[in-house]
Order: structure tokens, then sequence, then C-alpha cells
């Protein structure tokens, strides 16, 4: 009984078809809107690896400097820090660890903005291109 039912109902089932150029037209649209797609991707993806080697080698370049001024910044903050205040004497006490932390914060603050920078120039180039 069950099978005369549905068979009743898919002997009038006729879906509509499209014609196959209208189908293939929009296959190749979509095809051509996936590779669009790709292709950003990849220079999303060359334009990362770009800003991070700037990223680390600005850092680099900023751990090179801070080890070469370090003596002098730790020399700088111990001769501003002579006077007998409790502050002073934190500070002629940990000052190798006040120094290291500047030199650190400043490094990481060039390298994020180093990164930040490569990245906002490549996509301004990337948009000059495209017009």
């Amino acid at each position: 009984m069950e099978e005369d039912r549905l068979k009743a109902i898919l002997q009038d089932f006729s879906p509509v078809m499209a014609p196959d150029d209208t189908f293939m037209s929009r296959l190749e649209e979509k095809l051509r809107s996936v590779e669009l797609v790709k292709q950003q991707l990849e220079q999303q993806r060359r334009r990362n690896r770009l800003a991070i080697v700037l990223a680390a080698l600005a850092g680099f370049v900023c751990g090179i400097v801070s080890a070469l001024c370090y003596p002098r910044l730790l020399a700088a903050i111990t001769d501003a820090v002579t006077a007998g205040t409790a502050a002073a004497r934190f500070i002629t006490t940990y000052g190798s660890e006040v120094a290291l932390s500047i030199l650190c914060m400043a490094a990481a603050t060039v390298t994020y903005t180093v990164y930040d920078i490569t990245l906002l120039l490549s996509r301004r180039a990337v948009q000059f291109s495209a017009k």
C-alpha cells in the first residue's frame, strides 16, 4: 500500500531542469570566484610572511642595539636615582631588571610597529595595483 502511494507521488514528479549551457555558465562563474578567492588568500599569505620577516628582523636589530645600549642605560638609571629615597634604593637594587624591562618593551613595540606598518603598506600597494 505504501509502495503504491510512493509510486503515485513519484509518477507526477517531473523536476524542471535548467538548460546545460545555463548550468555550465553558472558553474564556470563559481569556479572563477573560487579561483579569485584562492589568489587573494595567497596574496594575503605573502604579505603576512613579509610582515613577519620584517618584524623579526626589526626585533633582531633592536635586540642587538639593546645589548649595546644596556650598560649606558643602566648607568643612566643608576645616576638618576642616587638620592637616598626608597625609590632610589629600589632602583639601585633592581636597576638591571628595570633597564632590561625598558629595553624589552621598546624592542617589542618596535617589532609590532614594523609588522603593522608592513601589513598596512602591502594592503595599500595591492589596492593601488588593483585600480
